[in-house]
């Protein structure tokens, strides 16, 4: 069932309660001569609002510009009332071109205007369509707040054309909710209500409401006689009312599978939109009628609908084109009048100041002698000085330019270096492999190559992070969290670089949670820039001590974190201590084995300004170096902070093993090894990926997304690796098909991209993505990643084979698209559980796949095929039945369809571990 195609017919009785359908050119050509011959601003108000009302329900922007045009007028009148129906209609024709934020200003303006003035129920019908906007932005919260004091206020009125109009509002609004029990209420609710006003002419439209129902709430037979009931009273010429019938019918045709019905009808909605003159319609039911032909098999025909789809599409495109252009024209012919109008007062007002001028010029004629001389003694002076002020500020200007490109060169020339070195070592070796000079230690040589790499890597993130940090570009994504925890994870995660160079590492943290609100990542990357300079410049068997407290503030939500981290490594001179936090800065006091700090600490002090914290240093030559860092954060629930410090011995600090795990490579089902899809457009990288992958994995390869679905759907691989930026469909699209695919949603997918910021990997993370990967990325990390989802995977797979192994099926609250496919397919085999006939052939007809897709998705979610799946859903429903004593064994296998005794006696006996007998008489 595909409820969207139903929005037409909700939408339909609202178009016809709001009033006129299609604008009337005489009408139109009419109204526009009187508006430009006539001068009288009231008189052109009402003529504007007249033309508002031809164009507002078929050329939006011709409508929006006569209800601007009106407001205008009021404005000059400056009459409140005009001026609040001015903004009221505004409103509506911003609405109409979903322009809310607009639109709500001009109605609560409007309300402002009209409040005062008594007029209650005009008020009460914008109160109504503000509610519309919330309902449309999806605040169905406030939409029915507004709907309800709208039924409130006509209901003591009695007025039945206002309850039927906001009646169908509340269903349009259940419909967009998707519960489709109220829609039904409601459309028999404006039934009711128009059968005892005697309002006949809207019982049409409130029959295809009610048959809308009907079918979104999946009662098709009782759908298709409501569309009878609106065809019967549907006026003989009303084609709109026509094709919203024949359309219905068809709808529910196709949501039946009866497509011979579904094509009549579509036809006949086709003819009567044609006739009735929207292209719009004609689009919709074309495209529909294209899909009925091609589910059918009549590809030929489905193709023509197509096409005659396309130039319909075509058609509308252009009828916008020149709506847009008549609202433009509607604006130039406004202007050109009333620039005629302005003219000739213009011409009358020249008269009149002619002979005002000479009156005064010959006043000023005197004023001007006299004060002539004045004001050129006062020029001269004036330029003077700022001859004067302008000579300084240029020298000024100059020193500074002198002294920018000083800095400049400065800073390109570090730059240089920082870039130049670890390009050296990556380039030199490699120029003297390609000349087969290399004698050196390969490994190691290679070693010395990735960390130059990975370091180039670094210094372009964050020179990156740096600019976006001077730009404005980098905004806090503050969250509520365990500081304690997060600290606690971050600083321990140096326990390595410890060991490695036998260094004392001290740490004290807080022993109590603390929970306050922080940005995770810029707080992280300070920490560990900190921590990495210090483990960078400490000595081989040195100390490192690390400190956090807590700060109680005068305003009771904030606290200070304050955290000071000591090394006792060669330390920095006095001198250098101001330039510490430059970029590239290299201070006197390094060793020559040791690089100089980069970034990394421009960006730490950028970081901490950000977050509205300072960091200081202090440091003696020869004895270490101290930061020490204050931030100022929110409080989340209250904590008392206590210390507690924790001291590793040197050459103890337990080393922990990432990824040191083995685990067993999953066994495809043809050849006892899984199947792995690469969809890569780049042909070298693609070949690259699977000679990492290597012989372990049945390797599958697509040059882009569109091919890629193909194979995922008819060969169900386990697991899916795509690139993120590809041509025609990128990855994240890509992946959001695969995860909406009863075929391919338990597939898992890993997503490569050379974009590293947070928001991207979120993107690909929502799109359905099991894991995302940064290039250039490590293989090794790859190849390890594709082993864990595997193996995730068949742990699934032993799960939901258990279930399906157990005394009783217990499928049946499903969360995940896995679990809807097994309990669909649990249901299909329930409803012909009786039929020994039903095989495979009839459940993969039932889900919509072909035999070969359904037992590769069975296989994955299950490790069963689908004859032994049924078999094991017949075995659990006997079990039972056994259970409840519901017969003797004979009835109950010929219940569940395995009627040959012997045979049923052995499946049972193999699947619960003892015969059925056992089970009946225990």
């Amino acid at each position: 069932m595909n409820p969207k195609r139903f929005v037409p017919f909700l939408t339909a009785l609202l178009i016809i309660l709001a009033g006129g359908l299609s604008a009337q050119p005489p009408v139109i050509d009419s109204l526009q001569h009187q508006f430009y011959e006539n001068t009288n601003d009231s008189v052109r108000w009402e003529i504007a609002y007249q033309l508002y009302q031809e164009y507002k329900m078929s050329q939006t922007d011709s409508a929006y510009a006569w209800a601007r045009r009106g407001h205008e007028l009021a404005l000059h009148i400056n009459h409140p009332y005009l001026m609040g129906v001015s903004h009221y209609r505004v409103g509506l024709a911003a609405a109409r071109r979903h322009n809310y934020e607009e639109a709500m200003q001009e109605h609560m303006r409007a309300i402002e205007l009209l409040k005062p003035l008594g007029q209650d129920s005009m008020v009460i019908d914008i109160d109504f369509e503000i509610g519309k906007i919330y309902a449309a932005q999806g605040d169905f919260e406030k939409a029915k707040a507004s709907y309800d004091r709208f039924y409130q206020y006509y209901l003591k009125k009695q007025d039945g054309l206002s309850l039927i109009f906001v009646l169908s509002n509340y269903g349009t609004m259940y419909e967009l909710k998707e519960q489709y029990d109220s829609v039904l209420y409601y459309a028999n609710q404006a039934l009711e209500v128009a059968k005892t006003h005697g309002l006949t002419e809207y019982l049409s439209p409130i029959h295809s409401n009610i048959a809308a129902g009907y079918y979104l709430t999946r009662q098709y037979e009782l759908a298709i006689p409501e569309f009878w009931n609106a065809l019967k009273y549907s006026e003989p010429g009303n084609m709109r009312n026509r094709f919203f019938t024949f359309y219905g019918i068809g709808n529910t045709y196709y949501d039946l599978n009866r497509m011979d019905s579904c094509i009549f009808y579509y036809q006949k909605a086709k003819v009567a939109a044609s006739e009735y003159g929207d292209l719009k319609l004609v689009a919709d039911v074309t495209h529909w009628l294209a899909e009925a032909y091609a589910k059918l098999g009549e590809h030929e025909n489905a193709y023509l609908q197509l096409w005659d789809y396309k130039k319909t599409d075509d058609s509308i495109r252009n009828a916008l084109s020149e709506e847009k252009l008549a609202a433009l024209s509607v604006e130039y012919d406004t202007q050109k009048k009333e620039t005629q109008i302005v003219q000739q007062q213009i011409a009358l007002d020249r008269e009149t100041n002619r002979r005002r001028s000479l009156l005064l010029v010959s006043i000023f004629s005197f004023l001007i002698l006299g004060g002539g001389t004045l004001y050129w003694r006062n020029r001269q002076r004036m330029e003077q000085r700022q001859a004067t002020l302008e000579l300084q500020l240029k020298e000024q200007e100059a020193h500074k330019l002198k002294e920018l490109d000083q800095l400049k060169s400065t800073f390109f020339a570090n730059i240089s270096h920082e870039f130049r070195t670890p390009l050296t070592l990556i380039l030199g070796p490699l120029k003297q492999m390609q000349k087969g000079t290399f004698t050196g230690d390969l490994k190691k040589t290679q070693t010395k190559m990735i960390r130059s790499g990975e370091r180039l890597l670094e210094l372009v993130n964050q020179l990156l992070e740096l600019s976006k940090l001077e730009s404005g570009r980098i905004e806090l994504i503050e969250k509520e969290d365990n500081l304690s925890q997060f600290m606690r994870a971050l600083v321990y995660s140096f326990e390595t670089p410890a060991m490695d160079k036998q260094i004392h590492y001290q740490i004290q943290l807080p022993t109590e949670d603390i929970q306050a609100v922080f940005d995770a990542d810029k707080l992280e990357k300070i920490i560990t820039n900190l921590l990495s300079n210090a483990f960078k410049f400490c000595p081989e068997k040195g100390r490192i001590k690390f400190s956090m407290t807590t700060e109680a503030m005068k305003a009771n939500e904030e606290f200070l974190l304050r955290v000071k981290l000591s090394d006792n490594g060669p330390g920095i001179a006095e001198e250098d201590l101001p330039h510490l936090f430059e970029r590239f800065y290299s201070h006197r006091t390094h060793h020559e084995n040791q690089n100089g700090i980069g970034i990394g600490l421009a960006l730490t002090k950028e970081l901490v300004r950000l977050l509205n914290g300072t960091i200081e240093v202090a440091s003696t030559p020869g004895e270490g170096t101290t930061f020490a860092l204050s931030i100022p954060l929110k409080q989340g629930s209250e904590k008392q902070p206590a210390d507690r410090t924790f001291t590793v011995p040197n050459g103890e600090i337990p080393v922990r093993a990432v990824f040191e795990e083995t685990v067993a490579i999953p066994q495809a089902a043809a050849n006892g090894r899984p199947s792995v899809l690469v969809v890569e457009d780049n042909p070298d990288l693609r070949a690259y990926i699977c000679e990492q992958l290597g012989t372990q994995y049945d390797l599958l390869q697509a040059d882009h997304a569109a091919v890629g679905l193909e194979i995922a759907w008819s060969q169900i691989p386990d697991l899916i690796i795509t690139d993120v930026m590809m041509p025609h469909m990128d990855g994240n699209e890509f992946c959001r098909h695969l995860k909406q695919d009863e075929r391919s949603s338990h597939i898992p997918v890993i997503m490569l991209t050379a974009r590293a910021d947070q928001e991207n990997k979120m993107q690909g993370l929502s799109s359905g993505a099991d894991a995302y990967l940064t290039k250039p990325f490590d293989p090794e990390e790859l190849a390890l990643r594709v082993q864990k989802l595997i193996e995730q995977r068949r742990q699934l797979r032993e799960k939901y084979a258990a279930v399906l192994n157990s005394y009783e099926l217990n499928i049946r609250h499903a969360d995940s698209m896995e679990e809807q496919f097994l309990q669909k397919c649990v249901q299909v085999i329930e409803r012909q559980i009786g039929e020994e006939t039903f095989s495979t052939s009839g459940l993969a007809q039932a889900v919509n796949m072909s035999r070969s897709q359904l037992h590769r998705k069975i296989k994955a979610l299950t490790d069963q095929s689908p004859s032994v799946f049924i078999r094991t859903i017949r075995l659990q429903h006997a079990y039972q039945l056994l259970q409840q004593k519901s017969g003797n064994i004979s009835e109950i296998a010929f219940e569940v369809g395995i009627p040959n005794l012997a045979y049923f006696s052995r499946c049972f006996s193999q699947q619960f571990g003892f015969p059925p007998s056992e089970l009946l008489y225990k």
